[in-house]
C-alpha cells in the first residue's frame, strides 16, 4: 500500500510540474497591463526543385488526305463501239495534303513524316516534302505558341481503281 501511495504522490508531483511549465509558457504570450506583446516569427526558404524529366506534348494536324485523280476525257469510237481514253488529259486534280506538327514539350523533338505503301505493286505513292525536321522546346514560349513545321504530301502515280494508297506515319523522338 505504501508503494501505491508513493507512486500516486510522484504522479501528482509530475503532473503539477508539467502544468506549471505549460502555464509559464502560456503566461509569456499574455498582455500584461497596457502595452503590447511580441512573438518571434520564423520562416524557412526551401530551394525549388525542378522535375527535369522530358514531358512530350506534340500536336499533329492533318489536312484531308483524300486525293482525286481525273482519268481524262472519254470519247466515243464508232469503229470500236466503245469509249476510248485520251491519256493526255489524265492527272491528279486534288493531289495536295499536309501534316503540321507543333511542339509543346519541354525538350526539342525530331519529327519524321513518311509514307507507308499499302500495295507497292500498284505504282501509287505519296511524296513527302520536308519529311524530317527538328522543333524547338516550348520552354519560355507563351500560350499555344509552340514551334511548328509542315510536311507537304503529294499523290503520285496512275491509279486503276479507287482505294487506299497507304498511310502517313509521323514519328516523334527526342532531338539530339
Amino acid at each position: 500500500m505504501k508503494k501505491l501511495s508513493t507512486i500516486l504522490a510522484l504522479a501528482l508531483v509530475v503532473a503539477l510540474f508539467a502544468s506549471f511549465a505549460v502555464s509559464a509558457e502560456v503566461e509569456s504570450d499574455k498582455l500584461e497591463e497596457l502595452g503590447s506583446v511580441s512573438k518571434e516569427v520564423k520562416f524557412t526558404v526551401e530551394d525549388v526543385t525542378v522535375d527535369e524529366s522530358v514531358v512530350y506534348s506534340v500536336d499533329v494536324a492533318w489536312t484531308d488526305l483524300s486525293f482525286t485523280y481525273n482519268e481524262g476525257e472519254l470519247s466515243w469510237s464508232p469503229e470500236d463501239h466503245d469509249y476510248t481514253k485520251a491519256d493526255a488529259g489524265a492527272n491528279w486534280t486534288d493531289d495536295k495534303g499536309s501534316v503540321t506538327v507543333t511542339n509543346h514539350s519541354n525538350a526539342d523533338v525530331a519529327v519524321t513524316v513518311s509514307f507507308s505503301d499499302a500495295n507497292a505493286d500498284d505504282g501509287l505513292s505519296v511524296e513527302v516534302g520536308n519529311g524530317s525536321f527538328t522543333l524547338e522546346s516550348a520552354v519560355g514560349k507563351q500560350g499555344q505558341d509552340g514551334d511548328s513545321d509542315v510536311a507537304a504530301l503529294t499523290a503520285k502515280g496512275t491509279p486503276t481503281a479507287s482505294g487506299k494508297i497507304g498511310s502517313i506515319v509521323v514519328a516523334i523522338a527526342l532531338a539530339n
